[in-house]
């Protein structure tokens, strides 16, 4: 039996080096917009792509990050502490905003340390899936694919603001009071996860198609064919391997 090459990581590199290896392509940063433009509503990015080059967030990102972060916290529990005074808030409501507003504290600043502890895991889920994109792609799905994520995007938008509307025009309460909007804020980093998994996914449904074409050729080609889909099964490995680091303590605690 073969034995499967082992993944080449990038080390950890500087935030204001660029390697070359660090190249992302223009179509896979079209694919990848939508989701990223996700992952800032949340103010904790993880990672940056500039001069088509990707890299870790620089020092003012992670602070920005960290000042929103305690921001969305004090909020939750000044929130929280409001109703708990409130002597008209029933027992059973308080409770369960307990529940809910000290898990999404949590949830707030486990999203913050990881994005600062996994930030290359992400770089390198980035570039192992450009790997595998150059070698199968078909275009229609790839197409289909940026138009859903482009509706769900804009579907979060516009759920954001009409949720937080109902809740200041029902609830009566302040537009200063952002709790309602951090709350539906919070879920958006799952919303990014489970798109990136179906990106991911879709991969394999390609493969397994090339890999059934690789039945109709001739014995030499099928030998170098065999050997690039190998190749291809090994990234998609280091991907779903990556994937599993990176978000297993998100989608565990949601």
């Amino acid at each position: 039996m073969r034995k499967m090459k082992k993944p080449c990581y990038l080390s950890r590199i500087d935030h204001g080096e660029i390697l070359l290896n660090n190249y992302v392509d223009k179509e896979v940063q079209k694919i990848l917009m939508p989701l990223n433009i996700l992952q800032r509503i949340t103010f904790c990015p993880k990672y940056r792509i500039k001069s088509n080059f990707i890299t870790p967030n620089d020092g003012s990102t992670y602070v920005i990050s960290f000042i929103f972060t305690i921001l969305f916290i004090v909020i939750q529990i000044a929130n929280l502490l409001f109703m708990y005074y409130h002597p008209s808030v029933p027992a059973a409501v308080l409770i369960l905003s307990i529940y809910c507003k000290l898990l999404h504290c949590y949830g707030f600043a486990m999203n913050f340390i990881v994005c600062i502890w996994y930030s290359d895991h992400n770089i390198k889920l980035v570039l192992a899936f450009q790997e595998i994109h150059r070698i199968i792609n078909i275009e229609p799905s790839v197409i289909q694919f940026n138009m859903f994520s482009w509706v769900i995007l804009v579907f979060c938008f516009c759920f954001i603001l009409v949720f937080y509307a109902l809740f200041v025009v029902f609830m009566e309460v302040a537009l200063t009071d952002m709790s309602a909007i951090i709350m539906v804020t919070f879920d958006l980093d799952i919303v990014y996860a489970i798109r990136l998994m179906e990106l991911l996914k879709s991969k394999v449904v390609l493969w397994n198609i090339k890999a059934l074409e690789a039945k109709d050729l001739e014995n030499k080609d099928e030998e170098l064919y065999d050997k690039k889909l190998f190749e291809v099964f090994c990234k998609i490995i280091e991907c779903y391997e990556l994937y599993k680091a990176t978000y297993q303590h998100s989608v565990s605690e949601k």
